[in-house]
């Protein structure tokens, strides 16, 4: 056994009981309900000076729904209360947040089944790029995917952005045939 997987998960404080997910999660230390994935905790997780990366909350809203529409990333399907909610109850490490003192200044969805997992919605407020808070974010991303035994996670860039696809690139992720990401409002 590794020791990865020889390890417990921290304690949660103040955490409730997800009995939704099942016995494997749970046997394999990655169930929601009072623990955590192996190598993360309640507090912060990582910093570089007054950034802390750490696992969104509930009432993280106002602020997170600020952050994207000034970033120009805000969907009202995916990103309204409801929705969040809906997704840190399922799983409360999905969505990670930068927060430097009052404001949170970036954000990354990690979408896992035991299946496969994405990673998506990856911003940082256009006043805090390029001082590595993208890099802190999938960091801790990818640290959790880890963790939970993907070996290879997906994402998406829009076709022709240079920009994004190089910062991947540089980060180890490689590009696949392409797609046609397809969507249908129900």
């Amino acid at each position: 056994e590794s020791p990865q997987a020889a390890r417990k998960p921290a304690q949660r404080p103040g955490s409730s009981s997800y009995d939704s997910l099942d016995d494997t999660f749970a046997q394999q230390g990655l169930s929601a309900g009072n623990r955590l994935l192996p190598g993360t905790t309640s507090t912060a997780t990582s910093r570089k000076a007054n950034i802390v990366i750490r696992h969104y909350l509930e009432e993280d809203h106002p602020r997170m729904k600020t952050f994207l529409m000034e970033s120009d990333m805000y969907v009202r399907s995916l990103d309204n209360r409801q929705v969040l909610r809906k997704q840190i109850e399922f799983d409360p490490t999905s969505i990670i947040v930068a927060e430097e003192g009052a404001l949170i200044i970036g954000t990354v969805y990690v979408l896992y089944n035991p299946w496969q997992a994405f990673i998506y919605h990856l911003c940082v407020h256009p006043e805090h790029r390029n001082k590595g808070v993208a890099n802190m974010l999938m960091d801790k991303a990818e640290t959790q995917l880890k963790a939970r035994g993907i070996r290879c996670p997906t994402l998406f860039v829009e076709a022709g952005n240079k920009t994004v696809s190089s910062f991947y690139e540089k980060r180890g992720w490689f590009g696949t045939d392409p797609c046609l990401c397809m969507g249908k409002d129900l």
